[in-house]
């Protein structure tokens, strides 16, 4: 967890640069090199805090158009969430219309996961359930359609739909 909350934003960004690569496209195996249209909304929704250092904004609607590299950046989030974020028995949830478009998310931070040997040994990916648990912190990031039945009870720390 960044030790300042101010510079948070800056961590995500720092997280995602030095720790993923990209998993798809014509990018793949390449250090994950976030636009600056990324690191303006990662700085902005991380690193902007209130007077007692909490996040200012808790939610965010990043409207993009296709293939601009949303998921990916889901991922990088969703991991930093679960890994850095610092918060104990974190949930965090990638959602979606239907749970195959869910699994976009999911399928991408796994694959970062494994090709991150600071990340590979200490995460327990469960791809049946689609579940990916950092037993250090007893936080889990898992990937669920958004109207899945029984959906109440969950105590999300982040959510990416």
């Amino acid at each position: 967890m960044a030790s300042d909350k101010k510079n948070a934003g800056s961590a995500v960004v720092q997280f995602c640069e030095r720790a993923l690569v990209h998993v798809q496209g014509d990018r793949a195996g390449q250090a994950f090199t976030l636009e600056p249209w990324q690191r303006r909304i990662v700085r902005d929704l991380f690193g902007t805090v209130d007077a007692d250092g909490r996040r200012r904004y808790r939610e965010a609607l990043i409207a993009v158009p296709r293939k601009n590299g949303k998921s990916t950046l889901c991922a990088g989030i969703a991991l930093y969430l679960l890994f850095l974020d610092g918060e104990q028995g974190a949930e965090v949830y990638s959602a979606a219309g239907d749970r195959d478009l869910a699994c976009l998310v999911f399928v991408a931070a796994c694959d970062m996961i494994r090709r991150c040997p600071m990340l590979a040994e200490r995460a327990t990916i469960r791809k049946s359930v689609k579940r990916v648990a950092f037993d250090e912190t007893h936080s889990y990031y898992r990937a669920i359609a958004a109207d899945v039945g029984g959906s109440h009870g969950y105590n999300a720390s982040g959510i990416l739909f």
